[in-house]
């Protein structure tokens, strides 16, 4: 048994080698951010990795998962630098977006390749005195998710008063100073939360570096 998220890695996630090869470990890992995903209390994973285990992709294509079934939504990246996450996102979210199916992809807003925030949402249009009265009329009016996904730069307040549905907090165990991710978490996961119900999930995961340097 394998998860959906798990089958849309496997089959339409695009990443640096192609297509991902199917790993044992992946598998519990996609089972166990299922459990995590249905646990009321829960905030999420926090995943500590060997290198080279995939984590960013399978965030990236969670992420993008996500959010092409979500409405109305906001998903969040953070990494130990905004250059880095940055990368994530023009390197790893936005080509497995570029790379569905046109049967999985909504409609986009601004460019194929964006390089600060990934729109899912009917691209803006100019006003007219025409198209304001033709909305009266039967014209099929396009709808969009109106979801978007975007980065920040690291810091203690990155995303703060933002309500997320996802956020991916990637290379957590690099943080240096005098950035710190116990302080940003404390005011990162106020932003998965509605009053005391979780309404988001963050996807942790790092090498662990020194302790003198994040970690």
């Amino acid at each position: 048994y394998i998860t959906g998220t798990h089958y849309m890695y496997l089959q339409w996630s695009k990443i640096d080698v192609g297509l991902p090869d199917f790993r044992e470990s992946n598998r519990l890992f996609y089972i166990f951010w299922e459990a995590c995903k249905a646990d009321t209390r829960c905030y999420g994973i926090c995943y500590l990795k060997n290198r080279r285990s995939g984590f960013s992709f399978m965030a990236s294509g969670e992420t993008i998962n996500q959010a092409t079934v979500s409405s109305d939504s906001r998903f969040g990246i953070l990494s130990k630098s905004g250059a880095d996450a940055k990368k994530m996102f023009t390197d790893k979210v936005v080509p497995i977006s570029i790379n569905y199916p046109f049967f999985f992809k909504p409609i986009q807003d601004g460019m194929d390749r964006p390089k600060q925030e990934l729109a899912y949402r009917v691209p803006a249009s100019r006003l007219t005195k025409r198209s304001i009265q033709n909305t009266d009329t039967d014209q099929v009016i396009l709808e969009g998710l109106d979801t978007t996904i975007d980065y920040k730069n690291t810091g203690d307040n990155s995303y703060d008063g933002e309500k997320l549905k996802l956020l991916v907090h990637d290379e957590s165990g690099k943080w240096e100073k005098p950035n710190n991710i116990l302080n940003n978490w404390g005011v990162t996961k106020t932003c998965l939360r509605l009053g005391s119900r979780i309404i988001g999930k963050c996807m942790m995961g790092s090498t662990s570096n020194a302790l003198d340097k994040g970690g």
